[in-house]
């Protein structure tokens, strides 16, 4: 995201702009099933700017900064830890004999830590469980 934001065309000083706050409020809507830029939707925006008094919305330019750092992800053939969570668990929605395949592998599924995880990534165990599975 450094990069992205010291590439960034803009005339306002970048300097200002942390990566490391874009990072976690980009970490926020993630953890909650925003898997990527362009499922930030208007009403994902309204949500976020009643919750929290709005600190984990997302301004435009910090919406631009998002949808470039996915193309520098893309371009260099890169994904995040979230990134493989949102595209397995959207493969999983959307491909109901895949997932059958995925399920027959497993007799067992040990979840530790639970509790810390978010709970769009607890999901997987869900999607594991396929009333055999032991959980």
């Amino acid at each position: 995201m450094k990069k992205v934001i010291e590439r960034w065309g803009r005339k306002e000083p970048r300097s200002r702009i942390k990566p490391m706050t874009i990072l976690e409020k980009i970490g926020f809507h993630r953890a909650r099933g925003v898997g990527f830029r362009n499922e930030y939707t208007n009403t994902v925006h309204q949500k976020a700017l009643i919750e929290h008094a709005g600190y984990h919305a997302l301004s435009d330019d910090f919406l631009e900064l998002w949808g470039l750092f996915e193309i520098e992800k893309s371009k260099m053939s890169l994904v995040d830890f979230d990134d493989m969570l949102h595209l397995f668990n959207r493969r999983a929605k959307n491909d109901g004999a895949w997932i059958k395949r995925v399920q027959s592998q497993f007799d067992h599924v040990l979840v530790d830590e639970g509790q810390d995880l978010s709970m769009y990534s607890g999901n997987l165990s869900t999607i594991f469980w396929d009333r055999t599975t032991k959980i």
